[in-house]
């Protein structure tokens, strides 16, 4: 693939979704936890929430559909980096460099366990809507439920977000250094969560 205007623009719709997906993640486990702690399940919460897993099940699934762009991506800023330098780098952890590979890992991570875990996503509203419905206590099963996404699906997508953005720095012209920007805070953001795991 060649990186035409069309293929910059999915780029930056994918990088998007990205964002979006971990944004949707963290407002999305704070509310399972806020809910997990009331005396009994909240009925209009637990509305709210399966929206809100709809939602972000809807993300993943549509990365999980750019995994052949994500891919050809990969192969296209390799040729650009070996062409091409990204000044300034400013991320300690990796080298420039390495993007390429790190795109890849990420999208095969995401194209291996997107769509269970949008399907998870799914059962876990439903699960808080049916205790909702019953009217279920603080000691239910749904005060037990964990919302967030897989520690490694959340690096990830910042991976992904990363690198989309960091590599169209390279042919964005005065554009560049804005996406660098944002690009590069993605990318410490997933090393971040990979160094407080442990």
């Amino acid at each position: 693939m060649t990186l035409g205007f069309a293929d910059q623009a999915s780029a930056v719709r994918i990088a998007g979704t990205a964002i979006s997906a971990l944004q949707l993640d963290a407002v999305w486990t704070a509310g399972v936890d806020d809910l997990g702690n009331r005396e009994r399940v909240d009925i209009d919460a637990a509305h709210d929430l399966e929206i809100m897993a709809i939602q972000l099940a809807d993300r993943l699934r549509s990365i999980h559909d750019a995994v052949p762009f994500l891919y050809g991506f990969a192969e296209e800023l390799a040729g650009l980096l070996s062409a091409s330098e990204l000044p300034d780098w400013p991320v300690a952890d990796i080298q420039a460099d390495e993007l390429p590979a790190l795109l890849r890992d990420a999208t095969e991570f995401v194209e291996q366990n997107a769509q269970q875990e949008a399907r998870q996503l799914i059962a876990t509203s439903m699960n808080l809507w049916a205790a909702a419905d019953e009217g279920a206590d603080e000691g239910s099963e749904a005060g037990h439920i964990e919302g967030d996404l897989p520690l490694r699906m959340r690096v990830s997508l910042s991976i992904i977000g990363g690198v989309l953005l960091c590599g169209l720095s390279v042919i964005a012209g005065p554009g560049g250094p804005a996406l660098l920007g944002v690009g590069c805070v993605l990318l410490a953001d997933g090393f971040r969560l990979l160094r407080v795991s442990g």
